[in-house]
């Protein structure tokens, strides 16, 4: 974490011209946080490539990701605490090369994970913090090439969970501060493949552990 370098974009026009920047030079890797989120850098900083940037900007900035559909180039896209305008998951949507995404605290709904299911490519997802449901869920279980899935405090219940429960290739879940129950449980002890899970503040009684206890 020493080496990695930490922008600031103190306006919308300097996250425009980022974004600008990232399309003319073929970037692979874009992490922006939002500017109360900088104490997650540690966290974004392991997930990206060394010499990779984070950048740091207001919240008021979050409409100049409009462009962001056009940096065919990318593999790996972090953005945290940045709430989006109308669109621009659609516009991430088109990133078909992606492996890595991250969408953290940025006000998603099932609308929005409909779109992030269009990116099949995708090993690594991280939707943390939002609000997509148990409908949303269904929609990111068509990811069936995740490996690493992150959806803590999505608002998911037992529906959602029997959903997750299709992508058999998981090894790393969380599904932590969300509202599972004992039959949900069930359904996540059927991904025999995980080796790290995190149910932590659900409903799960004993009869729940019991099941995930197979694991």
């Amino acid at each position: 974490m020493s080496d990695r370098q930490i922008i600031r974009l103190e306006t919308a026009a300097d996250l425009a011209r980022i974004v600008a920047q990232a399309e003319t030079e073929n970037w692979t890797t874009l992490a922006l946080l939002g500017e109360d989120f900088a104490w997650m850098k540690g966290d974004i900083s392991a997930s990206l490539p060394q010499g990779a940037p984070i950048y740091l900007a207001h919240l008021f900035a979050a409409d100049s990701l409009a462009g962001i559909g056009r940096l065919a180039s990318l593999h790996t896209l972090c953005i945290s605490g940045l709430k989006f305008a109308p669109g621009v998951t659609a516009s991430i949507a088109s990133l078909t090369g992606l492996q890595n995404l991250a969408l953290v605290y940025a006000d998603l709904d099932a609308a929005d994970a409909a779109h992030i299911a269009k990116l099949q490519a995708l090993t690594n997802l991280n939707l943390g913090d939002n609000s997509i449901g148990d409908n949303g869920a269904a929609h990111i279980a068509k990811l069936q090439a995740l490996t690493n899935l992150n959806l803590w405090g999505n608002s998911i219940g037992d529906n959602g969970a029997a959903h997750i429960a299709k992508l058999q290739a998981l090894t790393n879940l969380d599904l932590g501060d969300n509202s599972i129950g004992d039959n949900g449980a069930a359904h996540i002890a059927k991904l025999q493949a995980l080796t790290n899970l995190d149910l932590g503040d659900n409903s799960i009684g004993d009869n729940g552990a019991a099941h995930i206890a197979k694991l």
